[in-house]
């Protein structure tokens, strides 16, 4: 019995893990398939990148300063013309495959945004940004990490406050 246990464990380790892998390096992929197009532009930082980047916001920002902390990578990707149509459907493929959920739609003078987020127990693990312009210019954010709720929650709150006083 412990070893038909052990089995299915392997063989279920085995499929989940290389699946969730490249789930995970999916966006990147997409990244540098992109990167060679001449209205495609990329940014990336890992999380050590994250940390340093943390160092050069102020000291009255801990909100955001720990939430930059626990980030273990940010990317954005963005394009104009007739790749972005094809870009879009990538990314389509993309959200399906991560299984993100959508928790924001928002359509403005020819313009749509998109908030996809992805939780396990309580701890969001990737946010993910999309901005389509009606005129084929298109910017695609995806931030990793593991972020607590209520930190998410008490930035918001920040900033709103922030941007009411401005």
């Amino acid at each position: 019995m412990m070893k038909k246990s052990l089995f299915v464990l392997i063989l279920i380790g085995g499929w989940v893990i290389p699946s969730w892998a490249q789930n995970n390096k999916e966006f990147e992929q997409l990244c540098k398939k992109y990167q060679d197009s001449e209205n495609v532009g990329s940014f990336g930082m890992d999380g050590l990148g994250c940390l340093l980047a943390s160092w050069f916001i102020g000291k009255e920002a801990n909100d955001i300063n720990a939430l930059i902390r626990q980030c273990s990578s940010f990317r954005i990707l963005s394009c104009s013309g007739e790749e972005s149509k094809m870009l879009c459907k990538d990314i389509r493929a993309f959200v399906r495959a991560s299984k993100l959920e959508e928790l924001i739609s928002v359509q403005e003078d020819g313009s749509e945004v998109k908030l996809y987020m992805q939780t396990v127990k309580n701890k969001v693990h990737q946010v993910f940004v999309s901005v389509v312009d009606e005129e084929q210019k298109v910017v695609f954010l995806q931030v990793k990490g593991k972020f607590d709720l209520a930190a998410i929650q008490k930035l918001a709150k920040t900033s709103q406050i922030s941007y009411l006083c401005h």
